[in-house]
């Protein structure tokens, strides 16, 4: 949960600074002389190969972490070993309760687990980014709010 924030933030700063090259091409300046008076030609919006070279790993920068923000990550490789029960042998107490509230109602939103496990809301959150790492619980937005439900137990070949 905090790496996808992580990438999020990667993805805005870089998202930023590419608007900012992009819109602020470099000025040459020609200097013609001759005489007594030098005169200086501007040449304005002109993007060099250095401009080019950044706005390219800008955008290769802004669209990784865009997409590592967005997908949704799956549950770790070495937990699908793992059935249902036996991960839920390994939750502490607090976990187990949050777990237990989820499967019994079927589904809960998130705004009402900490009044049902009298949990801090940030309590709740961290359980729950446990919960979903491990495959235990699936988040879905449901508007402005996360729905959340207690994964079935799948049947191992």
């Amino acid at each position: 949960m905090r790496l996808n924030l992580a990438w999020a933030i990667l993805a805005i700063i870089s998202s930023l600074l590419l608007l900012i090259r992009i819109l602020t091409p470099s000025v040459y300046h020609i200097i013609i002389e001759g005489g007594d008076n030098p005169r200086v030609y501007p040449i304005p919006n002109v993007y060099t190969f250095s401009d080019i070279i950044v706005v390219c790993l800008l955008s290769i920068t802004f669209s990784y972490a865009l997409f590592k923000a967005i997908v949704i990550e799956e549950k770790p490789p070495f937990l699908k070993q793992f059935r249902i029960s036996e991960l839920l042998r390994l939750l502490k107490p607090d976990e187990l309760k949050v777990y237990e509230i989820i499967k019994n109602n079927s589904g809960i939103f998130q705004s009402e687990l900490p009044e049902k496990t009298g949990f801090s809301t940030t309590k709740v959150s961290q359980i729950l980014g446990f919960l979903e790492v491990y495959g235990l619980v699936e988040k879905k937005k449901k508007g402005r709010e996360n729905f959340l439900r207690a994964v079935e137990e799948e049947p191992k070949s």
